[in-house]
């Protein structure tokens, strides 16, 4: 596994796990009662803390662990950014418009900022997880 498959699979990882974790924790919440700002606030700010944090690292360990990979970004590189992007792209775009019915029936800015943070990690999810594949597929 070369450095920007690393890279990817740990930046799949460190999303399933730190907006699993904060997902989870929200739901909790959520099922208490209608929570209000304060009271999610500081959790979203120590998760993308943690998420930076865990990016770093998953960085640093993949740098550390194929110091002997030589490695090149090429036109190969580039189409698979391309591609994955694309793909991510129509996915936001589609899950935005969904978004769109939840703010036309009028749901609480509580639901609707979830939704926001969730339709960017799963346009993340597939982007990285698509250039995964296509780097496994040898586009």
């Amino acid at each position: 596994m070369g450095f920007n498959e690393k890279i990817y699979a740990g930046i799949i990882a460190t999303t399933i796990l730190v907006f699993g974790w904060y997902l989870f924790d929200i739901a909790a919440m959520a099922a208490d009662g209608q929570p209000s700002v304060a009271d999610f606030g500081p959790r979203l700010w120590l998760m993308m803390g943690l998420y930076i944090v865990l990016l770093v690292a998953v960085t640093i360990v993949a740098a550390v662990t194929g110091k002997n990979d030589k490695e090149t970004y090429d036109e190969r590189d580039n189409m698979i950014d391309l591609k994955s992007e694309r793909i991510a792209s129509y996915t936001q775009g589609l899950l935005l418009f969904g978004l769109l019915v939840l703010v036309m029936f009028e749901y609480s800015l509580f639901i609707i900022a979830h939704a926001i943070l969730g339709i960017m990690v799963v346009s993340t999810l597939i982007g990285f997880g698509m250039r995964l594949y296509y780097y496994r597929r040898n586009v």
